[in-house]
């Protein structure tokens, strides 16, 4: 977007390597930080680097014209700043890990997903997707709450139980028929709105809406997906497994957690935007009036404000403006989530809710976005320290507290020639 006056000719929502350079403050610009190329000292006591040491001076538009991983002719790797030479050596692609969700779809098919993962905090391997089945992992269906549309009424946009009920294990998709949004979002009944999102100003976002679910859901054996490797297995996390992310992370945590797609705009502070927030819903974008919600995603977790659900249509909040999950709980009666809000994305204080909604019946009826964690097995890290090259990375540890004793592992990262 250009700048405008009502912006102080500033930028919103948009990345300053996007804009052309002569139209920012030096401060503003881009800048050189020479951080493509040393070695990393890690204290492998505390889980922190103790020291970086730069051995290149590579700036960052060597960096993005020449930056790859060099498969030299002799089959050892590094990373090169220099042009490739396909003479020499390959270009190494590094192969992303993902959790694999095996089930029987309620269609009785076979059917098999693959989420991201991004790794926070020791041995905790997130899911940098939602969770999108419609079935547990034996087959049987998950039921769907959302009101299925007719000719007359295509987007409805409401749930199919009411206020208090006692909701069964289910899901449901995101949905509005707030006044303020040109259109009514209602993916369950729209076929384009559920592909994903449009493209605005030659940009097509890769959003696609997920599911949210319920207690019931969540907490049921077998809705977790089934690891068939005897390395790691997969858990629905608890509020202590959301509480040692808070830790690792430590100040500004929620930033740090959500999508940086935000709505542009063009004015301070978010008083006007370029598109309506229909538009920025489809494209899963954060847009919320009058706040500053500058953040980073430094994570990779790309949690999206898909909002939660409590009741019935009328208490669906947060759409295009919070994220929330949920947790799995021990108490029977009460459900577990935590939320961030738009509005405050530098939040400090703690946002997990553990027993909520413990009243009546509403804590059957609370939905919210998923997300799985995968653990390895055997990671017993007390200590000792850490040595890292391109092709692997070796953790020795050891405890009188575990039945394994001076656990050897390697933890490669699988590269491969690319195409």
């Amino acid at each position: 977007m250009n700048p405008t006056p009502i912006s102080g000719n500033n930028y919103y929502g948009i990345s300053s390597s996007e804009v052309p350079a002569n139209a920012l403050q030096p401060d503003q610009q881009e800048q050189q930080y020479y951080m493509h190329g040393g070695t990393i000292s890690w204290d492998g006591i505390n889980n922190c680097i103790t020291d970086f040491t730069s051995t290149k001076k590579i700036t960052n538009s060597q960096a993005k014209e020449n930056g790859h991983i060099a498969i030299k002719s002799d089959g050892t790797t590094e990373v090169s700043y220099t042009p490739i030479d396909d003479e020499t050596g390959k270009i190494g692609i590094i192969i992303p890990r993902y959790l694999i969700d095996q089930r029987i779809n309620d269609a009785g098919e076979l059917e098999t997903n693959r989420y991201p993962l991004v790794k926070i905090g020791y041995n905790q391997f997130w899911m940098s997707q939602p969770l999108r089945t419609t079935s547990l992992t034996d087959g049987t269906p998950i039921t769907c709450y959302n009101k299925k549309g007719t000719d007359d009424n295509p987007k409805p946009a409401q749930v199919t139980f009411n206020a208090g009920d006692n909701v069964g294990i289910g899901y449901i998709y995101p949905f509005t028929k707030d006044p303020n949004i040109t259109k009514v979002y209602d993916p369950y009944n729209d076929a384009k709105e559920m592909a994903g999102g449009i493209v605005v100003d030659g940009r097509e976002s890769s959003f696609q809406p997920s599911p949210l679910y319920n207690k019931a859901a969540v907490e049921d054996d077998k809705f977790v997906p089934i690891s068939y490797n005897s390395d790691f297995y997969y858990v629905m996390p608890t509020a202590d497994d959301m509480q040692q992310m808070t830790n690792y992370f430590g100040y500004l945590f929620a930033a740090k957690m959500c999508t940086r797609e935000i709505a542009q705009t063009t004015g301070a502070g978010g008083d006007a935007f370029a598109y309506d927030k229909y538009t920025a819903i489809t494209r899963g974008e954060t847009q919320q009036q009058g706040t500053n919600y500058y953040t980073a995603n430094i994570s990779g977790f790309n949690l999206r404000a898909i909002g939660n659900l409590l009741g019935n249509t009328a208490d669906y909040a947060g759409l295009g403006e919070d994220a929330a999950l949920i947790l799995k709980s021990d108490d029977p009666n009460s459900v577990t989530y935590i939320n961030f809000h738009a509005y405050d994305p530098w939040s400090t204080s703690d946002m997990i809710t553990e027993n909520g909604y413990k009243y009546g019946s509403f804590y059957t009826n609370y939905f919210a976005q998923v997300r799985i964690l995968m653990k390895y097995r055997n990671q017993a890290d007390t200590g000792g320290s850490t040595s890292s090259n391109i092709s692997s990375i070796t953790r020795s540890s050891s405890s009188d507290d575990t039945e394994e004793k001076s656990i050897n592992h390697n933890i490669y990262v699988p590269i491969q020639p690319a195409d």
